[in-house]
């Protein structure tokens, strides 16, 4: 009764809503149930995902900025984890543009709220509050890893602004290099801005472009991503296409 007088849904593998893309993706690791709060439409939108660092340069804030509201001017719904820095002025970003955004959360879905810093945006109908997790659990990193796998499995692709080195000198690893080594290994596209743009000239941007991430600017960033991505749809088709008429004969 908790969750439904809170207006939290829970979608099941097999439902309606539920995203198809999580199991061709995940596989037996697809999440068998989301506890969902918000426009359930957009479990199932061309959903776009930037992620960076809780504690992004100036330079690299506002890039998420930028990107966030120029892929909702193209009708791209922007998916990212809620945490401060790059996550919050992701959502904050395409909001800003009236546009839509998906929060995928670390914790259980009852200790979720609205920031402060979302008061003045729209909020009912362009929201969507994602948790895989039990309803009351608490955030750890643990949890903020296993969250990473879900935000890249939603994606038509991922946009890292600011990554660490894998691992720093303390033994701690970045969750952002880790989002953006998941993407790869999923086979979801990978845009990482080039770490020559930004303060301190991030060694986990460089890392994941030599394996094979995109490097992208400020200055056509979105446009660069938006054809890759067009790109691939068309040789998608085409190879199906060859395919079928393979098969005919």
């Amino acid at each position: 009764m908790q969750l439904i007088d809170k207006g939290i849904r829970i979608i099941h593998l097999g439902h309606e809503y539920y995203p198809d893309i999580l199991v061709q993706r995940m596989q037996y690791n697809a999440p068998p149930l989301l506890f969902c709060k918000g426009y359930l439409g957009l479990l199932k939108s061309a959903g776009i995902a930037i992620v960076g660092s809780r504690d992004a340069s100036l330079t690299g804030l506002a890039l998420a900025s930028q990107f966030a509201a120029e892929l909702a001017l193209q009708g791209k719904n922007v998916i990212s984890g809620y945490a401060k820095g790059v996550d919050t002025k992701a959502h904050l970003g395409a909001l800003e543009e009236d546009g839509t955004t998906t929060i995928v959360l670390s914790s259980g879905i009852l200790g979720f709220s609205r920031k402060r810093v979302f008061k003045d945006v729209r909020w009912e109908g362009n929201v969507l509050a994602i948790s895989q997790f039990h309803p009351s659990e608490k955030w750890s990193g643990r949890n903020a890893m296993i969250r990473n796998k879900l935000v890249c499995a939603l994606s038509q692709a991922v946009i890292v602004i600011e990554a660490g080195d894998e691992v720093d000198d303390r033994g701690k690893m970045s969750g952002t290099f880790d989002a953006g080594k998941t993407a790869l290994q999923m086979g979801v596209p990978l845009f990482v801005v080039d770490p020559c743009i930004l303060e301190a000239q991030p060694k986990g941007n460089r890392k994941l472009i030599e394996m094979g991430g995109i490097e992208i600017n400020p200055r056509d960033g979105i446009t660069t991503m938006l054809e890759h991505l067009e790109q691939a749809m068309v040789t998608s088709i085409y190879q199906h296409e060859e395919v079928e008429q393979l098969s005919m004969f």
